[in-house]
């Protein structure tokens, strides 16, 4: 129960329970039925509130408020205009006006409206308002608020669905109607109200039997009296007057719609004009006499179609042509015997013969016949009809035989043309990936494999490994596969090719009798025969080429001819691409690391070293020779800007890899999106902008040092594969499924708690705990105050050389007051200062701006020694967080968060958010 529902119960001196005499006796039973009514509004799914029925103010909002629309329960109770500014702007001055009617009228109202959630979504609202009347006046308002958010979106779906379904049928290119159980009509669409020139009033009743032609009539009335009495659809050939007084012939069908008791609740039909249809058959039936004969015996196949390219006749020889019987065709049109493949060209040109722009055609298309069977046909056609009612005769030849010879020709030219290519692109490309998707490409169109892989033999290994495979392959990049008890370990091992069957293979190799594999991939894939063959290079196997297909090839029938002079252009380029590859991506990385180091190394020209004598870094120095000669992992924490770069440099300095690489990795710095590709790398193509190849910082690492700083900064979804890397010293590149070694030593540094980011889910446990084998705690530099004078010494030499001036003493009032300073941002904030101090000094001696760090110590001072009215500092400071959080909804960082508003960095404030013990309140 929250603390605002628990005014139900607070006691009032003009209340309920000062004017009933006996209140306070009841005042334990009142109590009890009071906090089942806190109970009870605990569970109740909607807004329940008391306001102010002058002010509408509220004094009372029940917790569901937040859940529903996201603003805490006090801000309704703290701002007056709170309901006001958070309704809908196109909803507030009548929602306004409903609860001021209300209060005015002393009676209850009920009304919708929307209000805007927290998160900027818009929430409907059923509102009921109640007045409680006290001497005669509008005392409060009570009410409550439902969400009817989806029951809004719903009406809205249903009138657009309305909307979009009447203009669908209006434009229908046929007469639409419907009518009442009883047959009477009751809407018809507008094609139907504009060619028959009748409006939906004039066609109630018996109107509509004045568009019959006279001839029709009886025998329509008879059979719509009849399907209206029965519940039988109708359909009908019948003669309607048009607007002009014209008669034309329509087809009219109509059919019942029933409800859950099968009786008829509406009929609905439909108007469809066949008076070209008609007109064409009757001039057929004249012509047929004259050309019947000649039609029924040419060897020539010989079709006629109607306008809406339906099969009228055809003879014996284009029946036989395309398999079907005459009363079949006769239900179909042409399209529906064409090949798939063929359609779209077909209606191309049916377009054009119905628009006019020709009359004539001759082209060559396939059928696909009753049995399944594909056809090829040399066909010409031309227009026999009129312009009112046009008919097409059709001739067909097959030619099926000289299609397939000429097909033949092409798919050994095409073999030929493939062998050319991939010949060129070897003798002018080392890129083997880009040599196996034009392989692909190639067998794919020509041969219908489907899935191809290249497999090589893992180093030092009994398996072999996926280099290459097709996006669809269930052989993935990087699986592996036994070489002893694999078909494709089997050709490896005898350098001899072998085409298959699926079901050949338990026969093959004895692995798969009493392997699932095969019937898995057979039931997912559709597969049904391969083929592998032994890459050679000079006498020696390097690997395999594995490639299926869904069609059920003869395995004695296989081109392995063809395919054997495939797999030598495979093997070439294979062999030159892999040690391309391995001398490209050596002097990659070692460009890459020339670079990295020498911009780390101008980027750190002038750190100094370790400095000063304190009880705290000497036992930090003590712990840091401890650990250097060792591999284990370090975990370095403290706050900002107090050298735990410098630490970690010192440990990898004084560590057996100092001679390599020291690579430094700022995981705040680096976009979440992006530190994936700059820990291991990415292959050419992984993402949108990886347009080469590129190394990690893990390979840059190898054999030497990799500091990840600010490690609590990196994303949860990326810390598993870091730990992966941490176990087993292996990763894989993004876009790449091969695992590459490395020999790396980890230096991690924080600012974080992240213990307490373990507590809270935001970082891995198993991830800290392997981090953290040898934690150093770097003390701040407020509490080694005792070397301050050396690093402010250090820094004035180091910045007077470097900028050439004389600056050589220090004067004493300058050095107290650094010691006495408490440096927040340690000595990184000591070393800016003595740098902008150098450059103001126009002499000898140090000219530093002491007034700014004066008024902070003096601030310090009195606010420790005088106790505010408020509280002592720490507690001013805590509260003045509180307050920055609570007005950020807990947001630290960003223009808009908690840091931003104190003017302080994020990692300041989280870091005395540790010190206070500040934490987001659990819900």
């Amino acid at each position: 129960m929250s603390d605002n529902a628990a005014h139900l119960s607070d006691p009032e001196p003009d209340g309920i329970l000062s004017r009933v005499p006996y209140a306070r006796t009841l005042s334990d039973e009142l109590a009890d039925e009071l906090g089942r009514y806190r109970q009870l509004l605990d569970c109740v799914q909607a807004i329940v509130w008391r306001g102010n029925a002058q002010t509408f103010q509220f004094t009372f909002v029940s917790p569901y408020a937040e859940t529903l629309l996201g603003y805490p329960v006090q801000r309704w109770l703290r701002d007056p205009a709170f309901w006001r500014e958070h309704i809908h702007p196109e909803d507030r001055d009548w929602a306004v006006h409903f609860c001021a009617k209300a209060t005015r009228e002393k009676k209850s109202h009920e009304f919708d409206y929307r209000m805007m959630a927290a998160d900027g979504k818009v929430v409907w609202l059923h509102g009921v308002v109640h007045v409680l009347v006290e001497d005669g006046q509008a005392s409060e308002l009570i009410g409550i608020m439902i969400d009817i958010t989806e029951k809004k979106q719903a009406e809205e779906a249903l009138r657009r669905g309305e909307d979009r379904l009447r203009k669908v049928v209006d434009v229908i290119p046929q007469q639409i109607w419907s009518c009442a159980p009883d047959g009477t009509l009751d809407f018809c669409n507008e094609r139907w109200r504009s060619e028959l020139g009748l409006t939906l009033e004039e066609g109630q009743g018996d109107g509509w039997q004045t568009i019959l032609h006279p001839d029709d009539r009886q025998r329509v009335l008879t059979d719509w009296h009849e399907s209206v009495t029965n519940g039988t659809p109708y359909e009908q050939e019948e003669r309607h007057r048009m607007r002009d007084g014209q008669y034309r012939w329509f087809l009219s069908r109509g059919v019942p719609l029933r409800d859950s008791e099968r009786q008829i609740v509406r009929w609905y039909g439909t108007n469809t004009d066949i008076d070209d249809q008609k007109r064409a058959r009757e001039a057929l039936q004249k012509s047929e006499r004259r050309w019947r004969g000649v039609f029924d015996n040419s060897k020539i196949g010989v079709a006629l179609q109607d306008s809406s390219l339906r099969y009228v006749d055809a003879n014996a020889a284009f029946c036989q042509i395309v398999g079907y019987r005459l009363d079949e065709l006769q239900k179909m049109t042409c399209l529906d015997i064409t090949y798939e493949e063929d359609r779209e060209r077909y209606k191309a040109i049916i377009k054009e013969l119905t628009s006019g722009k020709r009359n004539h055609f001759d082209l060559e298309k396939r059928y696909r016949r009753r049995d399944g069977e594909l056809v090829w046909s040399r066909i010409n056609g031309s227009s026999v009809g009129t312009a009112d009612s046009p008919l097409w005769v059709v001739m067909a030849e097959d030619i099926t035989k000289r299609k397939r010879l000429a097909d033949e020709l092409h798919h050994e030219r095409d073999r030929l043309q493939l062998l050319l290519d991939l010949n060129h692109r070897f003798i002018s490309k080392l890129d083997v990936r880009e040599f196996f998707h034009a392989l692909m490409d190639g067998i794919r169109l020509m041969a219908g494999w489907q899935w191809a892989s290249i497999l090589l033999p893992e180093p030092s290994s009994d398996r072999l490994s996926v280099y290459l495979s097709s996006d669809n392959s269930y052989l993935r990049e990087g699986y592996t596969l036994p070489i002893d008890g694999s078909l494709q370990g089997k050709v490896y091992r005898s350098a001899k090719p072998v085409a298959f069957r699926i079901e050949d293979l338990p026969g093959l190799c004895p692995v798969y009798r009493d392997n699932d594999w095969m019937q898995q991939i057979t039931n997912a894939e559709h597969v049904r025969a391969g083929c592998a063959l032994p890459l050679i290079h000079e006498g020696r196997v390097i690997g395999v080429l594995f490639l299926m297909t869904r069609v059920a090839l003869d395995p004695v029938k296989s081109d392995l001819n063809f395919l054997q002079e495939l797999a030598s252009l495979v093997t070439a380029t294979l062999h030159n691409s892999l040690r391309f590859e391995s001398v490209n991506e050596s002097r990659a990385k070692l460009l890459t690391e020339r670079e990295y180091i020498e911009s780390d190394f101008l980027r750190e020209r002038g750190i100094a070293d370790i400095i000063g004598d304190s009880p705290g870094i000497i036992e930090v120095l003590k712990q840091v020779r401890a650990v250097a000669p060792t591999d284990s992992t370090v975990l370095i924490t403290g706050e900002t800007g107090t050298g735990k770069e410098l630490i970690a440099r010192a440990i990898h300095g004084r560590s057996p890899r100092h001679d390599h690489s020291f690579i430094k990795v700022d995981c705040a710095a680096i976009p979440a999106s992006l530190l994936e590709s700059e820990l291991f790398g990415h292959e050419k193509g992984a993402f949108t902008g990886a347009t080469t190849q590129k190394p990690g910082r893990f390979e840059l690492a190898d054999h030497g040092t990799l500091f990840l700083d600010e490690v609590g900064d990196i994303p949860l979804e990326l810390q598993p594969k870091l730990l992966r890397v941490l176990q087993d010293h292996a990763f894989e590149r993004v876009g790449s499924n091969r695992l590459r070694q490395v020999d790396v030593r980890i230096i991690a540094a924080t600012n974080r708690n992240l213990e307490t980011m373990v507590e809270t889910g935001k970082f891995r446990e198993d991830l800290y705990y392997r981090l953290r084998v040898f934690p150093i705690v770097i003390p701040p530099l407020r509490e080694r105050a005792e070397d301050i004078p050396a690093l402010v010494r250090h820094y004035v030499e180091n910045y007077a050389r470097r900028m050439r001036k004389p600056v050589t003493e220090i004067p004493a009032e300058a050095m107290e007051t650094f010691v006495r300073y408490p440096w927040p941002g340690n000595v990184r904030e000591l070393q800016h200062f003595i740098e902008r101090a150098v450059i103001l000094s126009p002499g000898h001696t140090l000219d530093a701006p002491l007034a700014e760090l004066t008024a902070t110590i003096q601030r310090i001072q009195a606010a420790y020694e005088k106790p505010s009215r408020h509280g002592t500092l720490r507690e001013i400071e805590r509260e003045a967080i509180l307050q920055a959080l609570l007005e950020s909804n807990w947001v630290v960082g960003g223009p808009h968060g908690a840091a931003a508003k104190l003017g302080l960095r994020r990692t300041t404030l989280s870091s005395r958010m540790e010190k206070l013990g500040i934490s987001r309140p659990r819900r």
